[in-house]
């Protein structure tokens, strides 16, 4: 969710979403993905329809939606192509550089 409302409709959300995705499938060897949605909040259903995220199920009784991605060969390459250009790096080292930054 990108709570800042300056910051929304510019594909932030998506692209956070896919780089969460394509960790978890590269590193995490996650298969399958789900997500539920409440029934009112177009805009995230249809980011993660964008996403390749297909509806399973809709719950009336708790007025959202199921979505769900099942990982496959095809999929796994599609994202690992897409996301050639993300670097990883380690979290502690990421931190110090926040500190040294924050400091000057």
């Amino acid at each position: 969710m990108i709570a800042e409302p300056s910051h929304r409709g510019k594909g932030i959300g998506k692209e956070v979403t896919r780089m969460m995705i394509c960790y978890a499938v590269t590193k995490l060897n996650i298969k399958k993905f789900q997500a539920k949605i409440g029934l009112d909040n177009q805009v995230s259903i249809n980011m993660f329809k964008k996403l390749h995220f297909s509806e399973e199920s809709v719950c009336n009784v708790f007025k959202e939606v199921t979505l769900e991605l099942t990982v496959d060969d095809s999929l796994r390459t599609r994202l690992l192509d897409d996301m050639a250009y993300m670097k990883e790096k380690d979290y502690r080292h990421a931190c110090s550089n926040r500190q040294e930054l924050s400091s000057q």
